[in-house]
């Protein structure tokens, strides 16, 4: 008998092999050990979820009093106002607040200003009066007036617990700071403290560094005589308005104030007020005395 050629021979073997089966008792230990290790996992995560305590509802729901307390317009220091809206006393600390840029990078360096280390919310109390400060000395940390938005996390401590809780933050996350006042630079230069009948040209420097524009004014006075004896933009006077926007400084040249030696009539030595003034407000911002001496 003639064989069969071997490639034929060898798919009736493979079409001839039985494969075996997982025995029903394995498959059923597997089936139930899939189940368990399931279970467990849906448990753990439950667990989890329903233990975690959820954020307490303290709020910052107040901003103000935006202050810069060194030589630049940078707020170093700002009001809050805190709501606690819980049925549980919480404690704030020093360091319970951090301060976070849009993209949140934290800004470090603020602390509450606060004479003692910590300050108590009762339940629904709302508190004002707490002032978040920076450290002078780290200038990069200070906040840029108008066009800088942080968030405001705010760590607080329950009653009877140890651990403490991150509370809710400033409406929606934002704050946004807003506008600043000075401090105003007021600086002067005079060419001698002597002058004679062509009298004494004045030069004054100011600076804004605050956002907020101001309608200003100097105001020249002395302590000898109740005349006018200043010669402001050609005319006699003994007072300027003008109007300076926020960040921003201006040179007044010399020709624009002298001293009216004319109205002097004998020789002798004068003290000299120039005071600059907020006109808004009559707030006396800066004040500059000179003593000057008339040699006809």
């Amino acid at each position: 008998m003639k064989k069969l050629p071997l490639y034929l021979r060898k798919m009736c073997f493979l079409l001839s092999r039985k494969k075996r089966a997982i025995s029903p008792v394995i498959a059923t230990v597997l089936l139930i050990g899939l189940v368990v290790v399931a279970g467990l996992g849906v448990a753990i995560v439950m667990f989890g979820t329903i233990n975690a305590p959820d954020p307490l509802k303290v709020e910052v729901v107040g901003i103000s009093s935006f202050e810069t307390t060194d030589d630049d317009y940078l707020v170093d220091r700002f009001e809050i106002t805190l709501e606690n809206k819980e049925r549980t006393s919480l404690t704030v600390k020093l360091d319970s607040f951090k301060l976070l840029y849009f993209n949140r990078t934290e800004i470090s360096g603020w602390t509450l200003d606060l004479n003692s280390d910590e300050v108590l919310l009762r339940p629904y109390e709302i508190s004002d009066g707490l002032f978040l400060k920076c450290d002078n000395s780290i200038d990069e940390d200070e906040l840029i007036p108008t066009n800088t938005t942080i968030y405001i996390d705010v760590t607080v401590y329950p009653e009877g617990e140890d651990n403490p809780r991150l509370a809710k933050t400033y409406r929606s996350d934002l704050l946004t700071i807003g506008d600043t006042y000075g401090p105003i630079s007021f600086g002067y230069s005079l060419s001698s403290t002597t002058f004679d009948q062509n009298g004494l040209p004045m030069n004054f420097t100011i600076s804004n560094s605050g956002s907020l524009d101001l309608n200003l004014i100097l105001d020249f006075s002395t302590g000898s005589s109740g005349q006018f004896f200043f010669i402001i933009n050609g005319d006699n006077s003994t007072r300027h308005n003008f109007f300076l926007a926020g960040f921003s400084s201006t040179n007044f040249p010399t020709d624009v104030f002298r001293m009216n030696s004319t109205a002097l009539a004998s020789p002798g030595s004068h003290i000299v007020f120039i005071t600059l003034i907020d006109g808004d407000n009559q707030k006396v911002l800066a004040l500059i005395v000179l003593s000057v001496t008339f040699e006809p």
